[in-house]
Order: structure tokens, then sequence, then C-alpha cells
């Protein structure tokens, strides 16, 4: 059963359309099981499928207890088709999945972005513009997102500030397009989207060996362990007095600390968390 779909190549378009198979089989058992019962229902009983895996009761699932579900209800066996569709619902890329994030996902009952084609496609027309732009990138896309966003203590942005960041840029969608992606990111139907999740869909998952090798930088720089990087945490170990700017009088070392800690993430109270840097 699994073999069938192996073969379409690995490709991004090709492992979309493997894993919008591996949805709809998932679905498909969840409809016979339930009779087509309305989507809230269907996507408990799947919450109720993964819940006798949860051996540590969290809620939540890693990518191995994803994959066991998978495979001991035929689904797929295929590592990567597994990472795949794990990374799909993973929008804050944390690598773990409550079971209503998924299953919700799923069966429509909460919007998950790159689960639905129609996003998924303005989203990579978005990405292909961006890489169009003569002297744009990721990280210039990023900050000017993450600026806009400064003003609103939940880390969201609003429809003007979504418009405004991709004029900014020079990436500048049509309104038809602006309403799938305010539609499908909006989960909570308040006007606003989450920046994590907004950024995360347009640059894509970081792969094991990218985010290990983050992981790792940021442990150097998280001196007690408690998973966050103070400004003195990188004052120990950046030394900015010879920065071009602190030379010509323009900033001061503690404006360049600040400076860098606002490149990887927005500033709370002087500390970045490690979301801010996966």
């Amino acid at each position: 059963m699994y073999d069938k779909i192996h073969h379409e190549g690995t490709s991004t378009a090709a492992m979309d359309r493997r894993l919008d198979v591996l949805q709809g089989r998932l679905k498909s058992m969840i409809e016979l099981k339930t009779g087509w019962a309305e989507a809230h229902l269907m996507s408990r009983e799947l919450q109720r499928l993964f819940r006798v895996h949860d051996v540590d009761a969290t809620g939540t699932m890693s990518v191995d207890e994803f994959s066991k579900v998978l495979e001991k209800n035929n689904i797929t066996d295929n590592e990567a088709e597994v990472e795949s569709l794990f990374s799909r619902f993973d929008l804050n890329d944390n690598g773990l999945l409550t079971f209503s994030e998924f299953c919700d996902g799923l069966f429509g009952v909460k919007k998950s972005p790159l689960a639905d084609p129609q996003c998924r496609a303005v989203v990579e027309r978005l990405q292909i513009r961006l890489r169009k732009r003569a002297g744009s990138s990721m990280r210039g896309f990023s900050r000017t997102f993450r600026i806009l966003s400064r003003k609103n203590p939940k880390n969201m942005l609003s429809k003007t500030d979504l418009e405004e960041g991709l004029n900014r840029i020079g990436c500048k969608i049509d309104p038809s397009e602006m309403t799938v992606i305010m539609t499908c990111f909006d989960r909570d139907g308040n006007g606003e989207v989450s920046l994590t999740e907004f950024l995360r869909a347009v640059r894509g998952p970081l792969n094991t060996r990218r985010k290990d090798m983050i992981y790792k930088a940021f442990q150097v720089l998280d001196k007690n362990a408690d998973e966050t990087i103070t400004l003195s945490e990188l004052a120990d170990k950046y030394d900015t007095s010879k920065h071009p700017d602190v030379l010509s009088g323009k900033a001061t070392e503690e404006d360049v600390l600040g400076l860098l800690c606002l490149a990887a993430c927005r500033v709370y109270n002087e500390v970045s968390t490690w979301n801010c840097y996966e």
C-alpha cells in the first residue's frame, strides 16, 4: 500500500502531492470509522488514536510518535514522508505537534495553512517573487516583519502590517492572494496572523542538520541553560567595540548588541528565546 506513491520523486511539488495523498488516506480511514461524522467528531476520533501512543501523557507527539501511528495504521512507513507531513502541520517548528493541532488541521476544524493547496500556491508564488528580488534575502524579509510586529505584544501581524511589509521588500501581492493568506493564517478569526507561523511558512522548515547546528550555537550563548539569551550573555561572547558604527560614533556597543538580538528575534525585555532562532 505504501509504495504506490514512493516513485514520484523528491521535488517539493512531488512531495506535496504525496502528502496530499497521505492526508486523504488518514481522512478516509477516520471517515469510515465514524460513518462520515461531523469534522470535529472525526478530529476527536483521530486524536483518540494518537492518545493511545502518548506514553508520557503530554498530549503532544514527536516525529517518532507520529511515525508509529502512521505505520501502525498502514498510512506510510517512509521516513521522508513522515517528516514532511509532520512539518507541514508544525508551523511553530518546535518539533512537537499537539493532537488537536494536527487533527483539527487535517479535518478543517481549524485552518492549517500549509495543508491548504490554495494557500500553499500563494506562499510558493511569494517565495518565487522573493528569490527574484535583487539583493533580497530571507533574513531581510524576516527582519522587516519582525520590526512591524514590535508594536504587538503577542507577536502578531495585522493585514495592514502584512501589506506594508510586502510592499517594503517589493513583493506586493494582489487582493485575492491577501485574502487567501488572511483566511488561512488567521486561525483564531481575530484579524491577525502569527509572525512565527507566517515566516515559517515562507521560509520553509529547517532541515535536521541545520537546526542541530543552530541549536549548538544557541547553547554556547545560553550560559545558564535556561533556553533564553540575554544581552549580557551576548556581550560575553561578542566584542562589538570594533564594529564600524561603534568606531565611527554612530552607535554604542549596546546599540549593536541590541541590533544583533533583533536580527534573530524581536526583543522582549532584552531576551531572545530558542524559538526566535529556529
